[in-house]
């Protein structure tokens, strides 16, 4: 796979969807057209990447720094707005928010701005192609 960084987002030469959350200096997942279908698939996914970013803020609560520094840098202006009244929350509320399996769940994890938080080999975790059973 070719691989570049440019203007600070990587670009994946086989890749057809470029998606950085929050943050423009890091991708946290990238979407290949083979791999995902439904729009309900890629909600899935994303909650399951949100879950572990949670997880580990959980673990290391000086994360939130740098979801509030991701917050800030935030290109649109009502997302941005919207992400750093959120970031003054305490923790659970916003824990609750983001993970809540509901429309406005979604909308939130779309823009979450987890950029950094996994590292790439967790965030690549999630879209290493499925091997089916019968090959395991």
């Amino acid at each position: 796979m070719d691989h570049r960084l440019q203007d600070n987002y990587c670009y994946h030469s086989q890749l057809v969807a470029i998606a950085p959350i929050g943050c423009r200096a890091h991708c946290l997942f990238t979407v290949k057209a083979t791999t995902l279908r439904t729009h309900q698939e890629i909600d899935a996914r994303l909650l399951a990447m949100v879950r572990v970013c949670v997880e580990k803020i959980d673990a290391n609560p000086g994360l939130l720094a740098r979801l509030r520094a991701n917050a800030e840098r935030i290109a649109d202006s009502r997302i941005r707005s919207e992400w750093l009244h959120l970031t003054r929350l305490p923790w659970e509320d916003l824990r609750r928010s983001i993970l809540s399996q509901s429309p406005e769940g979604d909308q939130l994890r779309q823009n979450a701005p987890l950029g950094g938080v996994l590292t790439n080999a967790e965030r690549f975790q999630f879209f290493r192609p499925k091997v089916p059973e019968s090959r395991q």
